[in-house]
């Protein structure tokens, strides 16, 4: 590069000034990449809503099945079966009654 002096004769910074009017230039470029950075991170976030909704659909579809809602299984290393719980004391039903008296009416 050759040697430059700003302003020798008209006074004028013109290593400034050409790096202002670069700078103005410059600004529509700039805002094409920040929309093409906004429009790229929309993107992305719609890619991974797409994958949440299509993966709730997923669990969806297996819940409306028949089976859809057995989550648990039992299962046991015993090949015997526990003895059957003892059944309550059995209580005889209270014999009380009123003894209110009959009356009966004539013809």
């Amino acid at each position: 590069m050759g040697m430059a002096i700003d302003g020798l004769i008209s006074g004028l910074q013109t290593t400034d000034l050409i790096n202002s009017l670069m700078q103005a230039e410059a600004i529509p470029q700039t805002l094409l990449k920040n929309k093409v950075t906004d429009s790229t991170n929309f993107i992305s976030a719609m890619q991974a809503l797409n994958s949440k909704v299509a993966a709730l659909a997923d669990s969806a579809a297996k819940l409306a099945k028949p089976a859809g809602t057995d989550l648990h299984t039992a299962s046991t290393s015993s090949t015997t079966l526990p003895p059957p719980p003892a059944p309550a004391p059995w209580t005889a039903p209270s014999t009380s009654r009123s003894t209110a008296s009959r009356s009966r009416r004539s013809p």
